[in-house]
């Protein structure tokens, strides 16, 4: 996928780093979570994720780099891509799922 956006790091308080960014192909678009990474990602970079998973994450869906998971740098800049759907922005249908999962 290639990087849209770069956010700010976080660090947690076990001293973990945490890079944001916002990555896209040609299904949409989504948030993206890198614990401890080396590769210093910059928008336009495309990239590939080996070992990542996705979870929801305050009602949004967020692609997280997991403890094993590998990222590559490939390119940059030349990649067809889609920013819609944006699979990170919660939905209505989202919202009513978690209304229904709260009464139960």
């Amino acid at each position: 996928f290639i990087v849209l956006e770069k956010g700010a790091p976080t660090k947690t308080k076990q001293e973990h780093t945490i890079s944001h960014a916002r990555v896209a192909d040609i299904t949409g678009s989504i948030n993206l979570s890198i614990w401890d990474s080396k590769e210093n990602i910059q928008p336009g970079d495309i990239i590939r994720l080996q070992g990542g998973y996705c979870a929801v994450y305050k009602n949004c869906l967020i692609l997280y780099s997991g403890r094993h998971a590998t990222l590559e740098r490939l390119g940059e800049f030349q990649f067809l891509f889609s920013e819609q759907p944006n699979m990170s922005i919660p939905t209505q249908d989202s919202k009513l799922n978690d209304n229904n999962n709260n009464n139960n």
